[in-house]
């Protein structure tokens, strides 16, 4: 009897290697039992599935729409300011122009060549006058000198 019983001990006796990868074996199983049962609370059924991804695809859709409003309040905005220095541009350019003609109060000279040669044939028949040299401003008036001549 003790020799079926050494037999028995002997098999039952597993060696280090043995043990450690049976252990460690146990060990893998029980930590995949866990994470299973983890997770499971954490799993969603179909319908639950469907309902979580149309209030993404909402939420995707209004921040899309707040996207493609701010670009285009971006847009009226820029073309605002283009339009404020356009006018801008335009009144600075009419301050430079005189608002008024300005009249030029000094008659122009005519001369003709016709007249110089018959001038200068009645002034050999003739004395010499001098002609007034100045140079003043004609303004429609004459004066009380001129008048005496």
């Amino acid at each position: 009897m003790q020799k079926e019983g050494d037999e028995e001990n002997e098999e039952s006796r597993k060696t280090l290697k043995q043990q450690l990868s049976e252990n460690r074996a146990r060990r893998f199983q029980e930590y995949q039992t866990r994470v299973q049962s983890k997770n499971s609370t954490f799993l969603l059924d179909e319908k639950a599935a469907r309902f979580y991804e149309g209030l993404r695809q909402k939420e995707l859709e209004k921040d899309e729409l707040a996207k493609q409003r701010r670009a285009l309040e971006q847009r009226r905005a820029e073309q605002a300011k283009e339009q404020q220095r356009a006018l801008a541009k335009k009144k600075s350019l009419g301050i430079g122009k005189p608002s008024k003609t300005i009249r030029i109060l000094k008659k122009p000279k005519v001369v003709d060549d016709d007249d110089k040669v018959a001038a200068a044939a009645e002034s050999s028949d003739k004395e010499k006058k001098p002609k007034p040299t100045t140079s003043s401003i004609v303004s429609g008036y004459s004066s009380s000198d001129e008048d005496d001549d």
